[in-house]
């Protein structure tokens, strides 16, 4: 071959790799001009696979942070192989296998965003044991964690350690992951309180606590003073309580308020079709199929779902013979895929 090209260099690695020929593998990565992606996961991999090599398929697995890559599901699933083979080895983490806080902290959020959730608090607590002081990225992962698992109890331990640091006590991407943690947890005065502490409040913590529908409408107006930009999010969490609570008054206010914020309906870079989508079921919930059908005849685009929406509002409403009408639309018109038909015949 008169010249390796990053393709090939990848080809040699992984063949490598998969042989069990791990050091050859290395020799060629460290030979490379510019490793990428698949180059990176291709050595988790290898040393993953290998029997005293967890360590090294855990340090490959910092650095990939390090190059700005995307961790992806493949990277994800070979590093966890590699946690299991070191939990195999030493009974758990041994504190001078997982050698600093990034270390640690890629164990924590591999655990954390691939499962279980469980295993991300044991390593939490492995590392604190090893004396390893956690950082923000640390305690957001944690938060995550207890939130996934409705850990109320370890959230708020996490939330002690938080308020014990005047670097991290203000810190708004942890105090939205608490107000989140607190709102799945079902303690929407505790979210409330962090929430009201934060120096800068968000949509992202706002739209955390409309969980509790009858507050729904409180929170939005509150954004409205606080001229607090909301986001597709905020008004799909805010239409929902407002089906829930079977208010047309309120939806029509939303949907007031949706208008003034420019929304169009379509897909796109910022799709916000699905508002329009929640806006139709809200009309439907709450009875009104006039103003259901004016909402999806106004929307640019229409999906599957919007379709599925009309339907199953019809239905519910006791119009059989409207909503086969609307299903027959549908088919002639073409823009559904054979697929999307499996979640429409199911209604």
């Amino acid at each position: 071959m008169p010249e390796r090209n990053t393709f090939s260099w990848n080809c040699i690695i992984t063949a490598f790799t998969e042989l069990g020929f791990v050091d050859e593998a290395l020799q060629s990565f460290r030979s490379m001009p510019e490793p990428d992606q698949c180059s990176w996961n291709s050595m988790v991999s290898g040393f993953a696979q290998q029997h005293g090599r967890f360590e090294d398929a855990l340090e490959y697995f910092v650095n990939i942070h390090g190059e700005d890559f995307v961790l992806n599901e493949y990277t994800f699933g070979s590093a966890l192989s590699a946690c299991a083979g070191l939990r195999a080895e030493n009974g758990f983490f041994d504190c001078t296998s997982v050698r600093n806080v990034v270390s640690w902290n890629s164990l924590i959020t591999c655990y954390e965003q691939n499962g279980p959730a469980s295993e991300a608090v044991q390593v939490f607590v492995r590392m604190m044991d090893c004396g390893f002081k956690p950082d923000e990225l640390t305690l957001a992962s944690m938060v995550s964690a207890c939130a996934s698992l409705s850990a109320v109890e370890e959230g708020r331990q996490i939330h002690a350690c938080v308020m014990k640091c005047d670097k991290y006590r203000n810190d708004v991407v942890l105090c939205n992951a608490l107000v989140d943690m607190y709102a799945k947890c079902n303690r929407i005065n505790e979210a409330r309180r962090v929430s009201d502490g934060m120096p800068i409040r968000n949509v992202v913590s706002e739209t955390s606590m409309n969980g509790e529908n009858e507050e729904a409408l409180g929170l939005f107006l509150l954004l409205k003073r606080e001229s607090v930009w909301p986001t597709h999010y905020t008004f799909t969490n805010l239409l929902n309580a407002c089906a829930s609570l079977v208010d047309l008054q309120l939806g029509r206010q939303a949907h007031s308020h949706i208008l003034k914020h420019g929304f169009q309906f379509q897909v796109g870079e910022e799709p916000d079709i699905f508002v329009g989508n929640s806006l139709i079921d809200m009309y439907m919930k709450c009875g009104s199929i006039e103003d259901g059908c004016q909402m999806f005849r106004n929307m640019v685009e229409r999906d599957h779902v919007s379709w599925n929406a009309m339907i199953v509002g019809h239905a519910q409403n006791g119009h059989g013979t409207e909503a086969l009408e609307i299903f027959r639309k549908m088919l002639v018109s073409g823009k559904i895929e054979q697929k999307d038909m499996i979640t429409i015949y199911c209604y």
